[in-house]
């Protein structure tokens, strides 16, 4: 009955598209246990409507500052911090040509939220080291180092920062809410696709 209920829910607000119908069909989630409470709540304070409407206002308001919500995802762990680093180096990457070493660490702090082993935390921490060094690299490395350390959504908010100085702000925030809430709510893995399909550069222009 309850799968047939999912469904049903489901249906509707595809159907509809209302903010009403999704809030309905993420508790009737929840209630069955597809959905944990705590990944909806995120999902809320990413600004999800649907979810936001369905949490009731248990989700902390996200604060205005970008830098105030990269540190204020602390409360879910590590991964959406590394989630929402990616989103930040990934939107610097396509303002900006991006070095054969920003790349590198882009990727794997995604391997490592793919496989949260100690082997990726220290090709993680590797490469932060040396994307560190490359001022035109230093969101890619916030979020690799993020995913080595501790301290991730210090590390989070720094590179949501740095990243909006150049991209803009309201594009920052959007790609990295959309990202981490349609992670949360299990709605695929858009950030990892992003990072995924991020072109190999070319051999460095100086030797």
């Amino acid at each position: 009955m309850s799968d047939e209920r999912l469904r049903q829910l489901e249906r509707r607000w595809r159907a509809s598209g209302s903010v009403h119908d999704e809030s309905g069909y993420l508790l009737e989630r929840v209630r069955a246990g597809d959905l944990s409470r705590e990944r909806l709540e995120l999902a809320a304070y990413c600004g999800h409507q649907g979810a936001r409407a369905a949490s009731a206002g248990d989700a902390p308001a996200a604060p205005q500052g970008l830098g105030d919500w990269g540190r204020g995802l602390e409360p879910w762990g590590k991964e959406p911090c590394v989630r929402a680093a990616l989103s930040a180096g990934w939107a610097q990457s396509q303002a900006k040509e991006y070095s054969v070493d920003a790349v590198r660490a882009l990727r794997r702090a995604l391997a490592w939220i793919r496989c949260p082993c100690q082997r990726h935390r220290a090709l993680a921490r590797e490469a932060a080291g040396r994307s560190s060094k490359i001022r035109s690299a230093t969101e890619a490395a916030l979020a690799a180092a993020a995913a080595d350390a501790e301290g991730a959504a210090s590390k989070a908010s720094k590179a949501l920062a740095r990243a909006a100085k150049v991209v803009g702000e309201g594009r920052v925030r959007a790609a990295a809410q959309s990202d981490v809430a349609s992670w949360a709510l299990g709605n695929g893995d858009p950030v990892a696709q992003k990072i995924d399909a991020l072109r190999d550069p070319g051999p460095p222009r100086f030797p």
